[in-house]
């Protein structure tokens, strides 16, 4: 049983180590005691009992507290228990309560490492790093609202209006999976305005430019570096992503004897993670025929522009071809994705559906398309002329004799 006294700072300072934990209760309030352990450390607590259970709430340790002072805090704990609460089990809720830093980890471990690519991993850990976890990683789940991470993400990065975005993306994708696992009820993020972003200028290169930069390639392939530029040609003929050409293989290509040819782009390559089976034209596929006579792969799981010393490596990227090409070109500030953006342009402005484009491009959301809309409202206002042309050529055209001669009448 344990012994009683009323704890004061000098009877706390006279208790002694027996080498056997022992606890002396306060005579004055209920519950409160100190406890000494084992090794001598002293530590104040308040003991109760709820539904049945006796829980023990630690009020600080006897270094730190004044008997009197932790006397004030059992007082304080007595009353929460008196009206209900439960302040052992707040307290432990509180500690166990999930951190932006903890779901960060899970998030991390549990979804974005196993399903996202490295670059895009990398992206992600930036972004953590140096917009998010800085004013957010200690933060409770619980305590975040919707005005607050506006204030913390989207008003405190508003100089840096795109980083600010990528934050935003992030946190919403991170709130998403807390409410998915049980954490949250609702996402905060949601009915945050992200800030506008303006795309690049994105324009199909002109007749002269296309010229210039064939006859780089041209030069390319004689003097330089085959593989590369026939790799720009399936960039410039298909719309591929340059990520998605470095890693084409010998085996994702088949020639057919009638002379079709076709590109087959794995799930894990592409962007959308979907098969995508590309048609190539002839002069491509004459290419691809042609480097392969002369890389002669031994292999055909090896890259069809691999590493410069080992075949069964990709290349990191093709940015030294690339400058020679645009030099040679005089396209100094074209990029290379652009390419892909002719692609994309063109078939706007023949006419064809931007649902279309969206899948041909291999875009997973119809807005990434909508770039490209006003390439199809001048398509569809070209052919609104030809159309209007003919009526009118119709209307003033004169009439048959035949065509006089015909009446409609109702039934």
């Amino acid at each position: 049983m344990s012994e009683r006294r009323k704890l004061t700072k000098r009877c706390v300072t006279e208790l002694t180590v027996t080498g056997t934990e022992y606890t002396i209760l306060d005579t004055e309030v209920q519950g409160f005691h100190v406890r000494v352990s084992r090794a001598g450390v002293k530590s104040y607590a308040f003991r109760y009992k709820l539904n049945g259970r006796t829980r023990r709430l630690k009020l600080g340790d006897a270094a730190v507290l004044t008997a009197d002072e932790a006397r004030k805090l059992a007082i304080e704990a007595r009353a929460r228990f008196q009206r209900g609460e439960d302040p052992a089990q707040e307290r432990k809720d509180a500690r166990d309560a999930m951190t932006m830093n903890r779901l960060w980890e899970v998030y991390y471990t549990r979804h974005a490492e196993p399903k996202t690519r490295p670059r895009t991993l990398a992206e992600y850990k930036r972004v953590w790093m140096t917009a998010v976890k800085p004013c957010l990683g200690t933060l409770q789940l619980r305590a975040l609202t919707t005005d607050l991470l506006e204030k913390q993400i989207m008003e405190r990065h508003r100089r840096t209006p795109y980083k600010a975005n990528r934050a935003l993306s992030l946190l919403s994708a991170m709130l998403s999976k807390a409410v998915l696992w049980g954490h949250i009820e609702r996402n905060p993020c949601r009915g945050i305005a992200r800030n506008p972003e303006y795309a690049r200028d994105i324009r199909p290169l002109s007749a002269d430019e296309h010229r210039a930069l064939l006859r780089a390639l041209d030069e390319e392939r004689r003097e330089g570096d085959f593989a590369a530029a026939v790799a720009f040609e399936l960039i410039m003929f298909t719309g591929a992503r340059q990520g998605e050409v470095l890693h084409a293989r010998w085996a994702h290509f088949e020639f057919h004897a009638d002379g079709r040819a076709f590109w087959s782009k794995l799930a894990t390559d592409t962007k959308q993670k979907r098969v995508a089976r590309v048609p190539l034209v002839k002069s491509i596929a004459d290419r691809i025929r042609v480097l392969h006579a002369i890389a002669r792969p031994t292999d055909s799981t090896h890259y069809i522009c691999p590493s410069l010393s080992d075949p069964a490596v990709k290349r990191y990227d093709l940015k030294s071809p690339w400058r020679r090409v645009r030099k040679a070109a005089g396209l100094a500030t074209l990029r290379l994705h652009d390419l892909r953006h002719d692609f994309i342009s063109s078939l706007a402005i023949q006419g064809v559906p931007l649902e279309t484009v969206g899948r041909v491009a291999g875009h997973n959301n119809i807005r990434t398309t909508q770039r490209y809309a006003h390439f199809a409202d001048a398509a569809l206002e070209a052919v609104t002329a030809v159309r209007g042309e003919m009526l009118a050529n119709a209307r003033n055209r004169p009439s048959s004799p035949q065509q006089e001669g015909l009446n409609f009448h109702d039934d």
